[in-house]
């Protein structure tokens, strides 16, 4: 029987090198058969490309390691990887490890260790700021034969008795000691002062030994034999204290308080801690035979991110103690995210138990079922004075994480509420005049020159009050009791008056933007505390303040007079410039779009030049240059470059010019380490500049529209000006050089993000491209070309592919205008949940909700528009589906959630049973995804499919099929 292609591909896939697969062009070479061809069989059998093989078996790999070996670094991982036979690079094992819990999900990867329980990733930073102290635990407890007394290190607070706990756990787990076996825990603090009741305690006593040793009594040791014992607070032992234990530690042998010669044995793991420095506060001798010393970091060292998985992980507990539903609101998250905690992650718990503990006695005559946290519940307490971290990278990074978050009783399971970013939204720092002394001595470090200096610093000045006046018109204004909290009531007193005089004198009602005022307000009271402590304040484009500022300075020193003799203190000129910024934002009424950044780089002196032509032609300031000296080390010019590019974007992105070299790939390095979008354009000549600053200077186009308009002009021969016709569809041809497989393969990622496009894959050389271009004319109107090869045809747009050209608002202007009859896709993998049990249907729902609504997709009323909907009438469908659904007026996004059960659960008053659960979340009663999904449901092969899946994956591309028709 001969063997088809179909199964000649997956045998060659299943001997390949999982390592090292097998390319389509290899796998054709083996098969003879074109390299088209097995692409597409490939995509039929749904088998990944080489590429994403490779990194399965990687991600793998990776999580086996992390498992077994605990937190690895990366040249560690690389070396033990190279060992199995993977060559990676650096690069891609950092990006593996930073999203590690998204592709294990992605390929459903559950490693040995996590089969079952592993104790040690029930700790909120296990694979990230504690994966080094897990790694170091994880050896001293499997070091043979039973383990090395290990000394755990870290301020109050940080948790280094559940990390004992865990220890503990992992003990067990490994067989180390025996299930069961015991745990003893002391507190030295207790017997700090006297050894012999010390003594007594840990070893036991002999009958007769002191008066009232009335019987023989066993002590701690003895309790802890094949276990641990955990001496919390070793530091509060004194000298003699620490002595006592010796030789426990030494040879495993003691005797009870009393006896003299029946010397005993123990066999225990001896685990301590302490807050104090071992250096000062243990002998030496005593340190020497604690050979594992593990510290566990401050609350300050942990990410953000872990910040915000520890406060939702704390407001989780409260919701099951009170078994009330918790609403939380995003500004208070934010402000427990912000602190600064003394007593560490202790402290956090406490201070959100207090919170909760407060509203909760608020509202307990209220007969409610949930209580709602908002700023205004927690302000009196106190709770968060002097003691916010107000970094503006922080507030900046917090802000695009958190939502409005939601809790329900016992669902643990429920993730941190990560927002989606939708938009760029920006903070001002409160301590500007610190930015700008920062940014001043790192561009001194870098040998910038003072003029280039007091050009970048002005730009940054502008782009930070840019924000505050974008961010101030469209954000609702903060409440008075808000701003109150935050700033000393005299400042708000006196800015009041002052607005109020100003605007008595220039006749005009209502002159200023409300929000802008009270980043003013903020900024003050910061100002003020800082001349209090005798901080220096910088500012080094005063002149060019005073000069193009005049009326806002003359109006800041009519404020400044007024402070100064409230608070008897001496405001400087150089505030009195940044206060004069403000004057002027002050007046801004219309939110108005930041210009992108333009820095142009270049071998030699040519970015000067061509800079300061391009800015004496447009009349302009903006653009930056940066020379690169033939003689000069790349890499200090790359540091000057990301740090210029930090302190000139504004959220909108840069633009790079580059010449030649090493200059080429700028922007893309400057993206990896700083996150700032940007796009860089080659081969740099002053009328490509130009152009640009043009297009930046008059324009609202985002910087993808004016990169892929300037690149795609170097492409486009002749651009046809004729109007569409309206009687022809139209479609967008891809382009391959050779077959069509590069063709397809742009096809399909277009339609990842556009469904509904006609789409006309063709080859350059296997077929007459002129021929058929001119057929596809005759019936449709062709949109563009898009490929890697301009086929220069008149007439016919060229549009050079890459894979941000497909992500670009460029395209997706360019499709719509062409009238394609496209939908964006709603199907999230994120929402595909597999197997889960659920005791009731209520459960299901409000889990659903927690999700939507943390992730920013619903509004808080959603879930009771999901019961109201359910007591009118039944959700269920034929074939154990339901499809419940809320109101549109409560979704803030359109999306598709597909629930699909272990175990069926009761639906309806009739008992009816359902496995596979349907949330359409429709935004504007979008009723062709209603029908799709019916479809779905009508089509028993699509349910049989369903049912049969337990592939995140395989799911989502059987129900994408359908929503994306």
């Amino acid at each position: 029987m001969e063997i088809s292609n179909e199964e000649k591909i997956q045998s060659i896939i299943a001997r390949e090198d999982k390592f090292n697969p097998l390319t389509d062009e290899e796998i054709s070479g083996k098969m003879d058969v074109l390299r088209e061809t097995v692409t597409n069989l490939r995509k039929k059998l749904d088998i990944p490309n080489s590429r994403e093989r490779k990194k399965e078996m990687l991600v793998k790999e990776v999580a086996k390691l992390l498992s077994e070996k605990g937190g690895l670094s990366i040249r560690e991982l690389t070396s033990e990887l190279e060992v199995r036979g993977a060559v990676v690079t650096g690069f891609l094992l950092e990006e593996i490890i930073n999203n590690l819990s998204y592709y294990k999900e992605k390929y459903s990867i559950e490693t040995e260790l996590s089969n079952k329980e592993n104790t040690f990733s029930r700790l909120i930073g296990f694979e990230r700021s504690l994966s080094k102290s897990i790694k170091q635990a994880k050896a001293s407890l499997l070091y043979p034969p039973f383990g090395l007394s290990t000394l755990i290190i870290g301020e109050s607070g940080t948790g280094k008795t559940l990390f004992a706990d865990c220890m503990y756990d992992f003990a067990i787990e490994n067989n180390i000691i025996k299930m069961g076996s015991p745990y003893v825990t002391l507190n030295c603090a207790d017997y700090a002062d006297n050894p012999q009741l010390l003594l007594s305690i840990l070893y036991g006593y002999k009958k007769g030994s002191f008066t009232g040793a009335d019987e023989d009594a066993p002590g701690l040791v003895e309790k802890a034999d094949n276990g641990i014992l955990f001496l919390d607070e070793i530091h509060r032992l004194p000298p003699k204290g620490q002595e006592i234990l010796f030789t426990l530690l030494d040879k495993g042998k003691f005797r009870r308080l009393g006896e003299t010669y029946n010397e005993r044995s123990a066999k225990v793991l001896f685990l301590c801690a302490t807050t104090e420095n071992i250096e000062s506060s243990l002998l030496v001798s005593f340190r020497r035979r604690i050979p594992m010393v593990i510290s566990i970091p401050s609350l300050e060292e942990r990410s953000i991110e872990e910040k915000i998985e520890l406060a939702f992980s704390f407001f989780q507990e409260e919701c099951n103690r009170t078994n009330l539903k918790i609403f939380v609101d995003c500004k208070v998250m934010e402000a427990f995210v912000l602190k600064k905690y003394l007593g560490n992650i202790g402290q956090m718990r406490s201070e959100i138990k207090v919170t909760c503990a407060n509203v909760y006695v608020e509202n307990i005559g209220n007969k409610s079922n949930e209580i709602h946290i908002g700023l205004n519940e927690i302000l009196y307490n106190n709770i968060f004075s002097d003691s916010l971290n107000f970094d503006s990278s922080s507030i900046i990074k917090i802000k695009s994480l958190i939502n409005n978050a939601v809790f329900f009783p016992n669902m643990n399971e429920n993730k941190m509420p990560i927002r989606r970013v939708t938009n760029e939204n920006y903070d001002i720092s409160r301590d500007i005049y610190h930015e700008i002394q920062k940014k001043y001595h790192e561009m001194k470090s870098l040998n910038v020159g003072i003029k280039e200096t007091k050009k970048i610093l002005w730009t940054y000045i502008l782009n930070t009050f840019h924000k505050i006046e974008s961010e101030a018109v469209s954000n609702e204004e903060m409440e008075n009791n808000d701003i109150e909290s935050l700033v000393d009531k005299k400042i708000l007193t006196i800015i009041d008056e002052f607005i109020l005089s100003v605007a008595q004198e220039k006749k005009q009602k209502n002159i200023v933007n409300r929000n802008i005022l009270n980043h003013l307000c903020i900024h003050l009271n910061e100002v003020i505390q800082r001349i209090k402590f005798k901080q220096i304040i910088i500012n080094p484009n005063l002149i060019k303040i005073k000069n193009e500022y005049s009326e806002e300075f003359n109006m800041a020193k009519i404020l400044v007079d007024k402070l100064e003799k409230e608070y008897q203190i001496c405001i400087p000129d150089d505030e009195i410039g940044f206060i004069a910024m403000y004057m002027k934002a002050l007046k801004q009424t219309e939110s108005k779009d930041n210009k992108i950044g333009v820095i142009v780089l270049s071998h030699g002196k040519v970015a000067t030049e061509m800079v300061s032509v391009a800015n004496q032609l447009m009349n302009v300031d903006f653009p930056i240059a940066i020379d690169m000296p033939l003689a000069e080390n790349p890499s200090k010019i790359l540091e000057k470059t990301i740090e210029i590019a930090k302190i000139i974007d504004n959220g909108n992105g840069i633009l790079f010019f580059s010449d030649m070299g090493s200059l080429v790939n700028i922007g893309e390095v400057v993206t990896k380490r700083t996150g700032i979008k940007t796009r860089t354009i080659d081969r740099v000549d002053i009328v490509t500049l130009i152009d640009a600053v043009r297009k930046i200077y008059i324009s609202e186009s985002t910087l993808d529209n004016i990169y892929f308009n300037i690149v795609n002009s170097r492409y486009i021969i002749s651009e046809s000006n004729s109007v569409l016709d309206k009687g022809k569809p139209s479609v967008i041809v891809t382009l391959c050089l050779t077959g069509k497989g590069f063709a397809l393969r742009i096809r399909q990622k277009i339609l990842e993000i556009y469904n509904g496009l006609e789409i006309i894959p063709i080859g350059m050389m296997t077929q007459n491209i002129f021929e058929e271009i001119n057929v596809i004319k005759q019936v449709y109107n062709i949109i563009a070309i898009i490929g890697t090869v301009n086929p220069e045809i008149e007439g016919v747009n060229y549009l050079q592919y890459s894979d941000d050209l497909i992500k670009s608002k460029y395209l997706d202007v360019l499709i719509h205008k062409a009238a394609f009859n496209v939908q964006k896709n709603v199907l999230n993998k994120d929402f595909i949940i597999l197997n889960k049990n659920y005791k009731s249907k209520d459960e299901l729902l409000a889990h659903a909700y927690s999700l939507l609504y943390n992730g920013g997709f619903v509004k808080k009323d959603y879930l009771n528009s999901l019961k109201q909907r359910e007591e009118m009438n039944t959700t269920f469908a034929k074939g154990g589906i339901a499809i419940p659904h809320g109101l549109p007026s409560y979704v803030s996004e359109t999306t598709l959630m597909v629930i699909k059960l272990k175990e069926r659960i009761n639906w309806d008053k009739e008992h009816r049973k359902v496995d596979i659960i349907f949330i359409p979340v429709v935004k504007g009663n979008d009723i062709k995804l209603i029908n799709k999904i019916f479809k779905i449901i009508r089509t028993t092969e699509i349910l049989e499919k369903l049912r049969k899946s337990n592939n995140k994956a395989e799911i989502y591309s059987i129900i994408n099929d359908i929503v994306s028709e």
